[in-house]
């Protein structure tokens, strides 16, 4: 009687075990989803890029993810949000452009005879595509503390803050496109165009 007594106590303490793991399973899987959400949906977002004034890093097509939390330094491929106007019908729109970062707030940045100079110092850029700088319309110039100089890696048909575009300020930045990014870039876009949108199509009804 007893053995069967402590047969009993022994396999209603392992049932407890196996509903105490039960419940933290769960718990670590809605936490281990609300990280997931979390940082899916304030830390890190998906761009697509359009157009070729990024070439020769990036092209159009390519999709990256960004860290929208990230600090932003001399160098860094970002994107950009803000108000612009198109020089085709002057109207202004809230468009998104992904370029990268050339001064910032205290540097004096000039261009002359097709190269950037920053704080005197001419740039070597090896990432830039397709000859020399043009000035267009930018003038020698000290930026502001919160301003931002930007240009597209292919500088014949960027359209930057030589242009109409001028600079724009670090809170117009909307995330900083990595190193790594950059590197897996085709992975992210298999990802993107063969797995992620045609499972999009399908839950849309194929539209």
């Amino acid at each position: 009687m007893q053995a069967f007594n402590e047969q009993l106590l022994n396999k209603k303490e392992e049932q407890k075990h196996n509903l105490i793991e039960t419940v933290v399973f769960f718990v670590l899987c809605i936490v281990l989803i609300f990280s997931c959400f979390y940082f899916f949906t304030y830390s890190i977002k998906e761009v697509v890029v359009s157009g070729p004034s990024m070439e020769k890093t990036l092209y159009n097509g390519d999709v990256l993810y960004l860290s929208v939390n990230k600090e932003v330094k001399i160098g860094d491929v970002v994107v950009i949000s803000g108000e612009k106007t198109n020089w085709v019908n002057g109207t202004a729109k809230d468009e998104w452009i992904i370029k990268r970062v050339i001064g910032l707030g205290g540097d004096t940045i000039e261009i002359k005879d097709g190269y950037v100079y920053r704080n005197g110092q001419k740039l070597e850029e090896d990432y830039k595509a397709y000859g020399p700088t043009a000035e267009n319309d930018w003038k020698t110039k000290t930026l502001k503390d919160n301003e931002v100089f930007y240009l597209g890696d292919n500088r014949r048909v960027s359209a930057d803050s030589r242009s109409y575009f001028n600079t724009c300020t670090i809170d117009q930045i909307v995330g900083v496109v990595s190193n790594a990014s950059i590197k897996l870039k085709g992975i992210s876009t298999f990802f993107y165009k063969n797995v992620k949108q045609p499972i999009l199509k399908m839950i849309n009804g194929g539209v």
